[in-house]
């Protein structure tokens, strides 16, 4: 029998497989699994290889294995937040923008000047984005991450896997 053959492991590996970089938390919601059941069930993905998870902050992340090869864990993690993939695909569209025309574009989009200055660092700080120093203002460039964004391109890089069908860390 496949791992994935169990209901409940095909379940977890769906949602992950659409959703890279998923919590164990989203994956409760998202499934209406006790804790225990998900737990029991991940472990055996994890054994199997069927599953990764890597550490981003203070929570264990969930990938398909053939999507390790990317890399960029923490770039999938950031831009699964919908503000902060606008916020990174804005910035792709407008290379080396000062931050006054940031802050008043995101002041259009109904954020803070604070909210603004966070998410900006925090591409910053996971290499999503460069900042340089002029002096009295800051100008902000995106990193290119894939095609369209770290989970864009790993949704489209990687097809569905075939059903009952396990996928190893080789193939």
């Amino acid at each position: 029998m496949s791992v994935l053959e169990h209901p409940n492991r095909r379940a977890l590996f769906d949602y992950i497989d659409a959703h890279p970089g998923t919590t164990f938390r989203e994956l409760l919601r998202a499934t209406d699994m006790a804790a225990g059941t998900a737990r029991h069930h991940l472990s055996v993905m994890l054994r199997c290889e069927v599953v990764v998870e890597r550490a981003h902050g203070q929570t264990m992340r969930y990938f398909h294995p053939d999507q390790e090869h990317l890399g960029d864990w923490d770039a999938v993690v950031v831009l699964r937040q919908p503000d902060m993939d606008r916020i990174y695909r804005w910035l792709l569209d407008h290379p080396g923008v000062i931050q006054r025309t940031v802050l008043d574009a995101a002041e259009s989009w109904g954020w803070s000047r604070s909210t603004t200055q966070h998410r900006l660092k925090r591409l910053v700080d996971n290499d999503l984005a460069q900042v340089r120093d002029l002096g009295r203002s800051k100008a902000y460039r995106a990193r290119a991450v894939g095609a369209a964004g770290a989970t864009d391109a790993m949704r489209a890089a990687f097809p569905r896997p075939t059903p009952g069908v396990p996928h190893s860390m080789g193939q």
